[in-house]
């Protein structure tokens, strides 16, 4: 009987330890423009270089990109002309 009840508790105890981020951001949900009231600690001191773990990344991510338009300086005055136009008909 001991075994048994020491079984089901492992299991509970297994089943909440997996949710147990997600209990409590239910109670206590993420602000916006916050920051958080969780610490994490480690071991061992190392240094986290944000930009060299990033640039990599980064290069290939714009390597990949797609330009959905191609921008021409050249008809921005052709549409402001015609934009013009339309306004000059329209008023009068």
């Amino acid at each position: 009987m001991m075994k048994i009840l020491l079984n089901i508790t492992l299991i509970l105890v297994t089943f909440f330890a997996c949710y147990l981020e997600e209990i409590y951001l239910l109670f206590r949900p993420l602000q916006q423009q916050q920051p958080l009231t969780i610490t994490i600690r480690s071991q061992q001191s190392f240094i986290y270089d944000q930009e060299k773990a990033f640039s990599s990344k980064r290069k290939k991510a714009l390597s990949n990109y797609i330009p959905i338009f191609t921008f021409f300086p050249q008809r921005i005055e052709e549409s402001r002309k015609k934009l013009e136009s339309l306004k000059n008909e329209l008023l009068l």
